[in-house]
């Protein structure tokens, strides 16, 4: 079997209300987490994702297995643990269809901050096309931060494509240069990054988009998919960029998981050998619907409603010199050329970068579209006694 996304990273129970924490009488339960959220993202528009993680088996661990589930995502490689936790979060949304959101956590020691290296079979990359992982996995713990670069390190000598988001949380980090120092240590493995221009303020305060792109291109990044919330999204590839305006969207009721919702379309593009301007504009348009409704997954489409909505959205004029097609095989066979690094990145240079192949032929198109819905997968959840 054949995974598109391997997903690294927690996720926890969010129990959310519209009224201000003390008013609140009644919260709405739901699974959550970044990485979580985007696997959810790419799967119902028709990925095969997997998740790396811990689980409780506390009151709410069935019910996070059973999501899981739900959404077609693998379990595999997901460890439940009893004498342990999962993390909860609390949300209040005083004020809807704003950025003013009230959040208590409570996730330090849970079951997915004791994640380890010892967890990722040996052979787990020969059959997985993109691994992923976010800068809030790295902050959980020494050892996710650990398993991230392992997994990184494995998948990059697999032949896999690396994708990374630095969603920089300062609560987590405490210190924006403990940020700094995990990403850079995973630069170096990173095929495609896909950050957001406000996270990356606390780390580097670049002055344009220019010297951002030019930052990660250095240090051997072949892609980048630069969010700019309301302002769109720029990609830049090698010499390469271009901007990409996000669509209206005329009620915004919460922007909770609009980053997370992007790059779950920007991923599905890159699985299914759509150009870089159509990864982007598929990842806005996820993202657009994703805030039209409160909560991170709610208001995520399936492939018939986002075939519906790229039938009405003027197509992006595509002139980026690569599509982004992927294949193990071709991948891990063919010859990379070695990455820039610099000596202030402290990372090693890309070893053998996912490769961009030439576009997918209207049949295979076709054949792809064809397939509304991910095929459900079942899944024995280790136990550990």
């Amino acid at each position: 079997m054949v995974i598109d996304i391997l997903g690294i990273g927690e996720c926890m129970v969010e129990l959310e209300s519209s009224a201000s924490f003390y008013d609140a009488d009644q919260f709405n339960r739901r699974a959550s987490g970044d990485v979580y959220n985007t696997l959810v993202a790419a799967s119902k528009l028709g990925c095969l994702p997997s998740l790396l993680t811990n689980v409780a088996w506390d009151g709410f661990g069935k019910y996070l297995v059973d999501q899981f589930k739900t959404y077609n995502i693998d379990t595999s490689l997901i460890k439940t643990v009893k004498k342990s936790r999962n993390g909860v979060y609390f949300i209040s949304q005083a004020d809807r269809g704003t950025s003013d959101h009230n959040f208590i956590y409570y996730r330090h020691d849970s079951a997915a901050c004791s994640i380890t290296p010892s967890q990722i079979p040996i052979d787990a990359f020969e059959q997985i096309r993109v691994v992923y992982a976010t800068g809030v996995t790295q902050a959980l713990s020494r050892s996710a931060r650990e398993t991230v670069l392992r997994a990184f390190q494995m998948a990059k000598k697999q032949g896999c494509l690396v994708c990374y988001d630095p969603n920089y949380r300062e609560a987590l980090w405490g210190r924006a240069d403990e940020a700094l120092d995990a990403l850079t240590e995973v630069i170096g493995y990173v095929d495609v990054i896909l950050p957001s221009v406000e996270d990356l303020k606390p780390l580097f305060n670049f002055p344009d988009v220019e010297k951002t792109l030019e930052y990660f291109r250095l240090r051997g990044v072949s892609l980048v998919a630069l969010k700019q919330g309301a302002d769109g999204v720029t990609l830049g590839f090698k010499n390469w960029q271009k901007h990409l305006p996000a669509p209206a969207v005329p009620k915004v009721v919460d922007t909770i998981g609009a980053g997370d919702a992007f790059n779950g379309g920007f991923l599905f593009g890159l699985v299914n050998a759509y150009s870089l301007e159509e990864c982007a504009h598929i990842g806005s348009i996820v993202a657009g619907e994703c805030i039209k409704k409160a909560g991170p997954i709610e208001g995520l489409p399936d492939r018939i409603t986002l075939n519906r909505l790229l039938a009405q959205a003027p197509s992006p004029e595509v002139s980026s010199p690569v599509l982004a097609s992927l294949s193990v095989a071709d991948a891990a066979s063919q010859p990379q050329p070695q990455a820039q690094s610099s000596p202030e990145s402290g990372a090693q240079p890309n070893e053998a970068p996912g490769q961009m192949v030439p576009e997918a032929s209207e049949t295979d198109r076709a054949e792809d579209a064809a397939g509304d819905e991910a095929a459900a997968t079942t899944s024995t959840v280790a136990t550990q006694s």
